[in-house]
C-alpha cells in the first residue's frame, strides 16, 4: 500500500490484530499497520463511502456493473476527488467474499487472468489493484495527484444514506404488496443493481425518501 501511495487500511473482524507478525512484515510501512482501523462489520467500515467496490471473479446470477482493475482506476480517478471516500473490499484468503457481502457493493472489480485458472492470493490482488490506482493517479509529468485530475462539485450520498434508502424502499414495497412472494429477493437485487449504476447524490436520496414517505402517508389515509 505504501509503495502505491495508499494509506487507509480497514480490517473487519480480523482473526489476530494487533499481531507482531504483521509488524515485522510491514518493514518500512509500519505506520500503515499502526493506523489500521478495525470494525465489527462491513457496513460500519464503509459507512461514509460513496463507492464500495467488491473484488471477485465470481459470476453473479444477475449481472452487475463490472470493471477490470485498470478500468476501475480510470473510472474512479475521472469521476471522484480526494474528499470522497471510495472503498475496495477484499475477501478472505481462502474463500473470498460471500454473496451477501457482494450485495453490499456498487460495482465489481476483476483482474484479467487465465479463465481456466484465475485464482490470485490476497496480497497479489491488493498489489495489482493498488498499482492500477497509482498509475492513473499521476499525470504523465508526475506533478499532479488525484485531487488535480477531477473537479466534482456535487455531494454524493454515502453508503449509509443509500442503505437507509434501500431499507425504506423495501418497507414500502412490502406495504403495497409489490414483492413476488415466491421470488422476493429477485426484485430487491435488481433494484440494488439499478441504483448502484447511478452516482446518487445526497439530495437525490432525500428526494426519493420523501416520495416514499408521501406514499406511506397516502396509504394511511386511504
Amino acid at each position: 500500500m505504501k509503495t502505491m501511495n495508499l494509506s487507509q487500511l480497514a480490517l473487519v473482524n480480523p482473526k489476530r490484530f494487533p499481531d507482531p507478525q504483521a509488524d515485522w512484515r510491514a518493514a518500512g510501512a509500519l505506520l500503515i499497520v499502526k493506523n489500521t482501523r478495525v470494525y465489527e462489520s462491513i457496513e460500519t467500515a464503509v459507512s461514509q463511502s460513496v463507492v464500495v467496490a467488491a473484488t471477485s471473479v465470481r459470476t453473479r446470477h444477475i449481472s452487475w456493473p463490472t470493471y477490470t482493475s485498470e478500468e476501475f482506476a480510470q473510472e474512479i480517478l475521472s469521476n471522484y476527488d480526494a474528499t470522497q471516500q471510495v472503498s475496495i473490499l477484499f475477501g478472505r484468503e481462502d474463500s473470498g467474499l460471500t454473496n451477501e457481502e457482494l450485495q453490499l457493493c456498487n460495482v465489481q472489480v476483476t483482474i484479467p487472468s487465465n479463465p481456466e485458472y484465475n485464482s490470485l492470493n490476497l496480497a497479489m490482488a491488493v498489489q495489482i489493484i493498488a498499482y492500477d490506482l497509482f498509475k492513473y493517479s499521476v499525470l504523465k509529468d508526475g506533478s499532479k495527484k488525484l485531487g488535480d485530475l477531477v473537479e466534482v462539485v456535487e455531494q454524493l450520498a454515502t453508503f449509509t444514506e443509500v442503505e437507509a434508502f434501500y431499507d425504506h424502499l423495501w418497507q414500502v414495497m412490502q406495504l403495497i404488496e409489490f414483492l413476488d412472494p415466491d421470488e422476493p429477493r429477485e426484485a430487491v437485487v435488481r433494484l440494488r443493481r439499478l441504483f448502484g449504476r447511478i452516482r446518487l447524490e445526497h439530495t437525490e436520496v432525500q428526494i426519493l425518501r420523501g416520495i416514499l414517505s408521501h406514499f406511506e402517508r397516502a396509504l394511511e389515509y386511504k
